[in-house]
């Protein structure tokens, strides 16, 4: 008898420990929450804001390696020639600082994208070499096919020598990319925090 009731007290056991085990097991919602408290990204209900895309991943370590490859900094850097701009009536000018950097590394082929920086900027000619003087008015956005729009919200700039004295402008954006995801069948939307990088020399 004792060894009967024994037995059946290490059935109810292991089933106990079973549901125990079951009941534990993070659901798709728990994960992403970990991941958000890891990467320091924000969730939001579709249903309350326009997304401009919805992705689809087939894991959430696909979805990890996502939310790692657009959270890498983006840094481009460009150089142009002074006579090629007017002078000396006009020294004010603008530029878009644009880079290709399409989106891949997470089990996709890659979808093309291009950062883009725009900015005005005032300049003059010290010992005949171009010196900036001010920037203003900077606006960084996405073009291309997109999967997701990006909403700046802080921008600022460093005038610097990189050959000759104030010839280079370094520019700094930060911002949220906003996106949908789709992922096991729970739909969410995402505002990952990016930030770009881009400068601008003149000779």
């Amino acid at each position: 008898m004792k060894k009967v009731m024994g037995m059946i007290l290490s059935v109810v056991l292991l089933l106990s420990m079973s549901v125990t085990a079951f009941a534990a097991e993070p659901t798709i919602e728990d994960q992403i929450n970990a991941l958000s408290d890891e990467y320091g990204f924000e969730t939001f209900d579709m249903d309350s804001q326009k997304v401009q895309t919805v992705l689809e991943f087939d894991s959430i370590e696909e979805f990890e390696e996502f939310i790692r490859a657009v959270e890498q900094p983006q840094t481009f850097d460009v150089v142009i020639d002074t006579n090629k701009m007017p002078q000396p009536r006009d020294l004010n000018d603008n530029y878009v600082i644009s880079w290709w950097s399409p989106f891949t590394g997470w089990g996709m082929t890659g979808i093309a994208c291009w950062r883009n920086i725009a900015f005005d900027y005032s300049y003059k000619f010290v010992n005949g070499a171009p010196q900036f003087t001010n920037v203003s008015n900077i606006d960084s956005y996405l073009t291309g096919i997109n999967i997701t729009f990006w909403d700046q919200k802080a921008a600022s700039y460093n005038i610097v020598t990189g050959e000759t004295t104030k010839d280079k402008v370094e520019i700094n954006v930060k911002g949220n990319y906003v996106l949908g995801v789709a992922l096991e069948g729970f739909n969410i939307g995402l505002t990952i925090p990016g930030e770009w990088d881009g400068s601008l020399r003149i000779y």
